[in-house]
């Protein structure tokens, strides 16, 4: 049996004990309508959060990110100025079906007061105790789904401080008795092929000048 007919038959139930009939099906499917609308909405705020939370807390999935082929700093700006825009984008879209889904339910709210004038503040009652325990089912997805991401965040930052503090060997080693200056090792660090920079032949001019 699917859901949405297990609904019906737990409100048929429910309204049978409150001594509540439908005259025609068009009443039960507004209501049924009114229903999907407002759960709809409901999962709708709460993605809303789930994406704001993940925002705030920098916890980025992987299928937000784009792959570069080099770690230069322009690259590294692009890509995360690509997954804040996406991000920023995925809200504002959810924004814009939260808006679309309360004119929705509104109307259906119109339709079903119309209908049922005297008992739909019942039938809204039990419409809310229903979906009470399908949100707090939806919300303790979205917190495991949080705590997933967090957990891999962390993961991710460790070996990134464990690759900073990686330390590399001495380019040059001394197995003289000679102790060089600072100077002179700053020079034997820069390698073989670093040019010496020759003196100005005008130094060479005004030496032998001063001399004379």
């Amino acid at each position: 049996m699917s859901l949405a007919l297990l609904f019906l038959y737990l409100m048929l139930n429910m309204f049978r004990m409150l001594n509540i009939r439908f005259t025609n099906v068009k009443q039960a499917k507004i209501i049924h309508e009114y229903k999907n609308s407002k759960s709809r909405l409901n999962k709708t705020t709460a993605n809303i959060w789930y994406n704001k939370t993940r925002k705030e807390k920098r916890l980025i999935p992987k299928y937000f990110t784009i792959k570069i082929s080099d770690n230069c700093r322009q690259s590294i700006n692009t890509q995360k100025a690509v997954t804040h825009y996406r991000i920023n984008q995925e809200i504002k879209f959810l924004y814009i079906k939260k808006a679309r889904l309360n004119e929705q339910l509104y109307k259906k709210h119109l339709e079903c007061a119309a209908t049922r004038t005297r008992i739909w503040t019942s039938i809204q009652q039990i419409i809310d105790n229903n979906l009470q325990g399908e949100m707090q089912k939806h919300y303790e997805n979205l917190n495991k789904k949080l705590d997933k991401l967090n957990n891999s965040h962390l993961q991710r930052t460790k070996r990134t401080a464990q690759g900073h503090r990686q330390e590399f060997y001495s380019r040059t080693i001394n197995l003289t008795n000679i102790k060089f200056t600072k100077e002179e090792q700053e020079l034997l660090y820069k390698g073989l092929q670093y040019n010496i920079q020759q003196t100005n032949k005008t130094n060479w001019t005004n030496l032998a000048v001063e001399t004379e």
